[in-house]
């Protein structure tokens, strides 16, 4: 590796993607540091160095301060890494799946439950205090080695490059959201920072696409391995039994016609899934490598793929483009997952075209109908990421209309009433919510105040989606 570098995540790979191919024997390190840098619960840490690596911890006094758990950098530069490997080096990665030399990142996150999750997908990371601060002083104390995880006796805990492959991908698929993507929850954007606001709420077509890829060619290195079986932990065998499982199932693999209560309950058993590998590896590790069967492994990868697939065809648009990113609206109450679609964008066409799912006269048709497209730029003459589009006035938006208060019976007696801690009259046209309002967690906490009020709270009982919306 070389002998001094630093930068975050995706800066740091996709520089050594180029640099790989001038410097092929450099793939081994390359691979390595990105392994041992990801975490025991399938994520990555914010950046690396030649010192190590660091995580964001949050901090009052800068509002820029944000923790959060990277998504799609994961996979797709990883599988660049991966393939370029292979290519010059074929089949030394199947006949080193078994290798027990990879190590985990102790990053003092922790994913919150599938319930919390739920109640607010911007919010689900917790940051362990305690436990940066003991890795902080191990640090101190014998260098980079001490953000490592360990087991009881103080040694970093090691385990295969099958495990290491599989578990990115396992936790992928835990978020996969029939007919939408792949659910961005960890706090965090993926791909581009364009993709902020998506956090959260947003489904990302873009890396079940590449999910898909990824997935092929994991599968493609199990079946030449040598052996019949693979050493990976207990807790990943066990998540490998249960996404087999549950992706067995016919409305993963074709899911053209699901309802939004029938999505819920499969994105929910995926999702406490996940829950229970995270619970176990945060209380005691992922436990001592033991003999998966091969062909159990290679059976949820095929289960995998036909699930991607299916997903990814119900994203494909009436003039051939595809769809990129999608929003999730969740009613936890009412146990439903709408999705609503995101206007095109370029992202998901170059997605698709390298996922291996369209056969010759699918990517013609794409690649045909890209010129007459919105995302074509006739001034550039060129291709946008994002169409041009017409933008409200900043007058145009926070407006509500007198027909929408007038549809929300609480907010029409508190405008009667001048009781402006909601809206407020706007003095040319409509309501405004009031300014202190600024996000909805502040809404939130107004109308947590409401429903303390007898006056209130009956009406906000059935109201309050109405008025979040």
């Amino acid at each position: 590796i070389p002998h001094h570098f630093e930068g975050n995540w995706r800066d740091i790979f996709q520089n050594w993607e180029a640099l790989a191919w001038s410097h092929p024997e450099f793939l081994d390190g390359f691979i390595a540091k990105f392994l041992n840098a990801s975490t025991v619960d399938g994520f990555n840490p914010y950046r690396i160095t030649s010192a190590g690596l660091d995580w964001e911890v949050p901090d009052e006094d800068d509002p820029w301060a944000s923790i959060g758990y990277w998504g799609d950098h994961q996979i797709v530069y990883l599988l660049k890494l991966l393939e370029l490997e292979e290519r010059i080096h074929p089949e030394h990665l199947a006949s080193h799946l078994d290798d027990p030399r990879f190590v985990f990142a102790d990053v003092p996150y922790r994913l919150k439950s599938w319930a919390d999750t739920l109640k607010d997908p911007r919010d689900t990371v917790d940051f362990d205090r305690k436990r940066h601060d003991a890795l902080m002083a191990a640090k101190e104390k014998i260098g980079a080695d001490g953000l490592l995880l360990r087991d009881a006796l103080g040694e970093p805990i090691r385990l295969t490059l099958a495990e290491k492959l599989l578990l990115p991908a396992l936790v992928k698929l835990g978020n996969l959201v029939p007919g939408g993507g792949i659910w961005m929850n960890t706090q965090r954007p993926e791909w581009n920072d364009a993709n902020n606001a998506l956090a959260g709420c947003g489904l990302s077509v873009v890396t079940a696409a590449y999910l898909y890829r990824y997935v092929h060619m994991v599968s493609g290195l199990i079946s030449a391995h040598p052996g019949e079986t693979l050493m990976i932990s207990p807790a990943v065998a066990t998540l490998v039994d249960e996404m087999n499982e549950l992706l067995t199932g016919d409305r993963w693999q074709r899911q053209d016609s699901l309802d939004a209560a029938e999505r819920f309950a499969m994105v929910e058993r995926a999702g406490l899934a996940i829950e229970h590998h995270r619970r176990t590896v945060y209380a005691s590790g992922p436990g001592t490598a033991a003999p998966c069967d091969r062909k159990t492994i290679l059976a949820l990868l095929k289960n995998a793929e036909g699930a991607l697939e299916g997903m990814l065809r119900t994203n494909r648009r009436v003039d051939h483009l595809w769809h990129s990113y999608n929003i999730l609206n969740v009613r936890q109450q009412a146990r439903t997952m709408e999705i609503e679609r995101l206007p095109v964008m370029l992202e998901g066409q170059v997605a698709v075209l390298s996922s291996g799912i369209l056969n010759p006269g699918e990517a013609a048709r794409l690649l045909e109908a890209l010129p007459a497209s919105a995302l074509r730029s006739e001034r550039h003459q060129s291709y946008t990421l994002y169409p041009d589009a017409e933008t409200a006035p900043f007058l145009g938006f926070n407006l509500i209309t007198q027909e929408q208060v007038d549809g929300i019976k609480i907010l029409g007696e508190m405008a009667k009433r001048r009781d402006t801690r909601i809206i407020e009259p706007d003095p040319e046209r409509g309501y405004r919510f009031h300014p202190s309002l600024t996000n909805a967690y502040a809404l939130r906490e107004t109308l947590d105040a409401l429903a303390g009020e007898p006056a209130h709270a009956a009406a906000l009982e059935s109201e309050r989606t109405a008025i979040e919306d």
